[in-house]
């Protein structure tokens, strides 16, 4: 933090201001850097709220997304399980015929 006097100090020999009008401009900046931005605040309150409000938002639709593609996966996978029961049923029932006509 700048201290009012060294502030002051800069102010008069650097800016070259008359002492009167350095010493407001220095009190007019350490009361500012010392006390709450009242106007930054809100205004950084409300892009949070909004920020908050849209990643909600692109997490709701990428949550509906996913639970979509993840319903599209069990599906398929099921229908491959299906198939793949199928395909040794088949395997199954032609070895069983072979073994049954070769046995006479």
């Amino acid at each position: 933090m700048v201290s009012t006097l060294s502030l002051f100090e800069v102010l008069i020999d650097r800016v070259h201001l008359e002492p009167r009008d350095a010493a407001v401009v220095a009190e007019t900046i350490s009361a500012t850097l010392i006390t709450p931005d009242l106007v930054a605040k809100p205004f950084l309150d409300s892009q949070l709220s909004l920020l908050r409000s849209e990643l909600e938002e692109q997490v709701l639709v990428f949550k509906t997304d996913l639970e979509g593609k993840m319903a599209n996966q069990k599906s398929e996978v099921l229908r491959n399980l299906y198939f793949a029961v199928l395909g040794q049923f088949a395997v199954l029932t032609a070895l069983v015929c072979f073994l049954a006509s070769h046995a006479k």
